[in-house]
């Protein structure tokens, strides 16, 4: 994958990449952005995608952690928008980590490079994990009742047996 051009540093601190995710087309980022903004990311630092956690691949992901160099922070709003279980949640700080960077979620204030805070981490992680577990659970046991109750799933035919 091509390099992005190197980040443009807000003044006196180390470079903000920021990274911003919603699942569905229709689910709004304005609330992650002005948080991200607000914390200092620059527009062209800041990565915007609308695509579930459960994607195998997420491009702007990937282009944002390759745009990271020593000393830059990667900043997300919220845990659950870099990973939804901790297999994933490991191998991007790892990333992260590897470009000489460091990760700060804006709503899980804590500090991640201190024993305590890798301890908080790796807990709001299997929170998230645990979070979308149940959310299929719920999602497989409504279309079951709806089944039972006669709803029909899928696209409409478009031949008659005819």
């Amino acid at each position: 994958m091509k390099r992005k051009p190197d980040p443009v540093p807000a003044p006196g601190n180390p470079y903000p990449i920021g990274y911003a995710r919603v699942s569905t087309r229709d689910q709004n980022l304005d609330l992650q952005i002005d948080a991200l903004t607000k914390f200092g990311v620059r527009p062209e630092n800041l990565h915007v995608e609308k695509l579930s956690a459960t994607a195998k691949v997420r491009p702007l992901l990937d282009e944002a952690i390759m745009q990271l160099r020593p000393g830059d922070v990667f900043v997300v709003w919220r845990l659950d928008r870099l990973a939804r279980n901790m297999r994933e949640l490991y191998t991007r700080l790892e990333q992260i980590s590897e470009n000489g960077a460091s990760f700060k979620s804006l709503t899980e204030s804590f500090d991640f490079t201190t024993a305590t805070g890798r301890l908080i981490l790796g807990f709001l992680g299997l929170m998230a994990e645990f979070e979308r577990q149940l959310t299929v659970e719920r999602t497989k046991a409504g279309i079951a009742a709806a089944v039972a109750r006669g709803s029909k799933f899928g696209a409409k035919p478009k031949f008659t047996p005819e």
